[in-house]
């Protein structure tokens, strides 16, 4: 018997699958050497490939390694050296697998039976040493020639790699898939969260409802509020005299103090019988001096003067006569008046608001001159108001005009010269029916 470890190894051809392992087993062309017993079954659904390495009989025979493929057919292609068949009868080193399922040997493909009929032709193979010698030896008078079991094996792993290259691609496809849903999830809200989220949400175009209604309802109210407080044109307050037919709006009333409030501008009804008014001048818009109050007041006739102090007190004056242009220095007195009074409004005494006369008409208000730093305007024995300075009333008041609470010029701030008040502000208004 020949050692098989004696037989000088071929050449293995151009494009055989990777070495064997490294242990030391004998070598045949064309042959696959795998170390114990692995089984490949069912390539991707395409047919059965079963791996035997390399076994010992009872005796210490070394035996061939073989590679069977079962194809529905139930067809065996061993390989020693040399292609062979193996019918259904003959016994082989490798049992046919009894258990598999019909349905697995169905999935094989047509290309393994067309590679597998390339050998149908060829002798069978035994398990003798004498069969591997013989193999060896016809391999190697033609090592030229290529393997075709080899290039079965290769075909068939090179489609194996090809399915496993579109499996990576795909398992990488779907694991990206899956990371990106994991993050998706992330963000998402549980539904106890979405129904408060909800919840929240109706609860918050309600209360803008009820907001809306109740703005609705504060404006309609504002409105008839306005309302009442605007009389009629013909409700008469005397027989002479009718009551403005249009009064400032609530929101004027803020703008314009004083003057604003329907009981002042009664008061200014009675006195003056002038019914309409408009706001010519206020020092917290239009400075503080002579010169920007002569711009708004010099020509104009029917003009009320308004004085609100830094303790809010309320006076001032009325002259129905024009306002002559200012004088270039100093200052000037505008003609006799019959029609020029003085008021109070709001005074320390807390008094009804008043009408006083000035005894004598033949001066009434006192004007100056542009260039005038200090003096802002003035009305003879009663006030007069200052830019840069304290204003203050003359202690002569009683003397000059007809005061029926004989408080004299106390009554307007509670001082008189040299003791002073600051002012708050100064207003000019013309009056008209």
């Amino acid at each position: 018997m020949t050692k098989v470890s004696q037989q000088k190894q071929p050449t293995e051809p151009t494009g055989t699958i990777p070495p064997p392992p490294t242990e030391q087993q004998p070598q045949y062309p064309g042959v696959m050497h795998v170390t114990g017993s692995i089984v490949i079954s069912q390539l991707f659904n395409n047919g059965v490939i079963n791996f035997t390495g390399t076994t010992s009989d009872q005796k210490g025979v070394s035996q061939q390694p073989q590679i069977e493929v079962k194809t529905h057919s139930s067809q065996v292609v061993k390989e020693n050296g040399k292609p062979g068949v193996s019918t259904e009868g003959q016994s082989s080193s490798i049992s046919p697998d009894d258990k598999r399922s019909e349905g697995v040997r169905n999935r094989c493909t047509e290309k393994y039976e067309r590679s597998l009929g390339e050998f149908t032709e060829s002798d069978g193979c035994g398990n003798d040493e004498n069969s591997i010698v013989r193999g060896q030896s016809e391999k190697k008078s033609d090592n030229s020639l290529s393997d075709p079991e080899l290039s079965t094996v290769t075909t068939i792993l090179k489609s194996m790699e090809s399915d496993l290259k579109e499996l990576i691609i795909k398992e990488k496809t779907i694991t990206e898939t899956v990371n990106q849903l994991t993050e998706s999830k992330k963000t998402l809200k549980s539904p106890s969260q979405v129904q408060d989220l909800h919840e929240q949400v109706e609860s918050n175009e309600k209360m803008l409802e009820r907001v809306s209604s109740e703005f609705g309802r504060l404006k309609q109210f504002s409105t008839s509020m306005s309302e009442m407080v605007r009389p009629s044109a013909s409700v008469v307050i005397r027989p002479t005299i009718t009551v403005p037919q249009k009064l400032p709006s609530l929101e004027e009333m803020v703008v314009e103090p004083v003057i604003g409030q329907l009981k002042f501008q009664k008061k200014i009804v009675e006195w003056t019988n002038m019914c309409q008014y408009r706001v010519l001048y206020r020092s917290t818009k239009d400075n503080l001096t002579a010169k920007a109050l002569n711009a708004k007041i010099c020509g104009r006739t029917n003009i009320l003067l308004i004085v609100i102090t830094n303790k809010n007190y309320v006076f001032g004056s009325y002259s129905s006569v024009a306002i002559p242009n200012p004088p270039k220095i100093g200052d000037h007195h505008v003609g006799p008046d019959n029609a020029f009074f003085c008021f109070t409004f709001q005074n320390p005494f807390n008094t009804e608001p008043l009408k006083i006369t000035k005894k004598t008409t033949s001066t009434s208000l006192k004007i100056y001159s542009n260039k005038e730093q200090s003096y802002v305007v003035g009305v003879d024995a009663c006030f007069y108001i200052r830019a840069n300075c304290p204003s203050h009333v003359p202690s002569c008041f009683a003397e000059s005009f007809d005061d029926p609470t004989k408080k004299g010029g106390l009554l307007f701030v509670n001082a008189v010269y040299p003791d002073k008040f600051g002012v708050q502000e100064l207003m000019a208004v013309e009056l008209s029916n």
